[in-house]
């Protein structure tokens, strides 16, 4: 009885863990279904072909008034899609949602998308900025 119990708890336990990871874990790194996925901790630079798509992910928590302006270098070489902000879905004020930006690879060459992440109202230094290299073959 108690060995079947104990089983059961450890069943329970490895089932909420596996289930729950893709709650509390911030989202995956390496390729999504349309291209290259871009994330502070992961890769700065993405390799893309005429016509690919990556997307760019990055934490932002709006209700401190901080979010991310971003800046294209070569507009012609990437354009952007998209420019998406989930919002958290943990019921907790104050926690920090999701922003995603997907760009698409027009012609050859290599542009550099910069982000910062400030208080649009202050005239300070960013507090974070992220710099992404991509390469259009």
């Amino acid at each position: 009885m108690k060995r079947g119990l104990l089983v059961l708890a450890v069943v329970v336990v490895l089932v909420l863990a596996i289930g729950l990871r893709h709650i509390l874990l911030p989202g995956p790194k390496g390729v999504l279904s349309d291209g290259v996925l871009l994330t502070k901790d992961g890769p700065s630079e993405a390799a893309l072909k005429v016509g690919e798509k990556c997307t760019v992910r990055l934490t932002e928590n709006i209700t401190t008034g901080y979010s991310w302006s971003y800046r294209i270098e070569k507009a012609d070489v990437i354009s952007l899609v998209s420019d998406e902000y989930t919002a958290p879905d943990t019921g907790l004020t104050g926690a920090p949602g999701t922003h995603e930006w997907t760009l698409k690879a027009q012609k050859p060459g290599q542009s550099k998308i910069t982000f910062e992440y400030s208080r649009s109202w202050e005239n300070v230094k960013p507090d974070e900025t992220q710099v992404y290299t991509i390469k259009v073959e």
